[in-house]
């Protein structure tokens, strides 16, 4: 697959959140089990609607997130400091996996990573055009 290929492929964009058992994931590593199962629980992995991709590769390479905690800004984000462009990922990707339509790939999480209580709400952002909120139950 070429990258204007991958660009193509891409329905829509949105922002993402994805949790992880930070208690389970220090016992699996200490163990020195594999730690993916701390990612996997119902609702580990909330998405926001998506919106059109832009078919242009520079827009692509500027895409810019947020999330905040109780109003607080905890993370900042934008596609132009990933190690990868997002159509270089989904090249890469498809030579691993098959990928089909309504496919969701995850990009990565910039710094600003902490727990989370009950209670707390989230809100993430995706430029503009779409966002994401979650209260913590």
């Amino acid at each position: 697959m070429s990258e204007a290929q991958a660009i193509e492929s891409i329905a829509g964009i949105g922002v993402g959140v994805d949790f992880t058992a930070r208690d389970l994931q220090d016992k699996a590593k200490e163990k020195g089990l594999p730690w993916s199962v701390c990612k996997g629980f119902d609702g580990f992995a909330a998405i926001s609607s998506f919106v059109k991709a832009p078919k242009d590769a520079e827009a692509l390479r500027n895409l810019h997130f947020t999330l905040e905690v109780n109003g607080e800004q905890r993370q900042v984000g934008n596609s132009a400091d990933m190690l990868n462009s997002i159509p270089a990922l989904i090249c890469y990707l498809s030579t691993v996996y098959t990928l089909s339509p309504g496919d969701l790939i995850f990009t990565g999480t910039p710094q600003g990573v902490a727990p989370l209580k009950k209670g707390d709400h989230i809100l993430s952002k995706l430029e503009d055009w779409t966002e994401l909120k979650i209260e913590v139950v």
